[in-house]
């Protein structure tokens, strides 16, 4: 009897092993400690500010603010509130009775 089916062996494709170009492996990221074991704190500022100037034309060193234009805030110096009296003896700031008090107990111990 002839075989009706035909043989197997014929109709599989051939597999290969893939070869080095078609294999694709995960990069092992690389830790913090990897990349600065070696480095000082001076090398990778140099390095931080070579990038900037790179990307940007600026470094953080070269950046500058124009001077403020409102006045300065005047806060006591007890609870951080806007004050509106000065101690004649130092000078520093308070904005209420309770604030004097306490500034007076802890502040001018031994002076007055």
């Amino acid at each position: 009897q002839v075989s009706v089916l035909p043989k197997l062996c014929c109709m599989l494709p051939l597999v290969t092993k893939p070869g080095p170009a078609e294999t694709k492996r995960k990069k092992k990221k690389a830790s913090l400690w990897e990349k600065t074991k070696n480095r000082t704190l001076d090398m990778m500022m140099q390095d931080g500010k070579a990038d900037l100037l790179a990307n940007y034309g600026v470094s953080y060193h070269d950046a500058a603010s124009r001077p403020p234009t409102l006045e300065r805030r005047k806060l006591c110096s007890v609870c951080g509130l806007t004050a509106a009296y000065t101690c004649k003896i130092t000078g520093m700031r308070f904005c209420s009775r309770p604030c004097l008090k306490m500034h007076e107990e802890t502040r001018l111990k031994g002076v007055k």
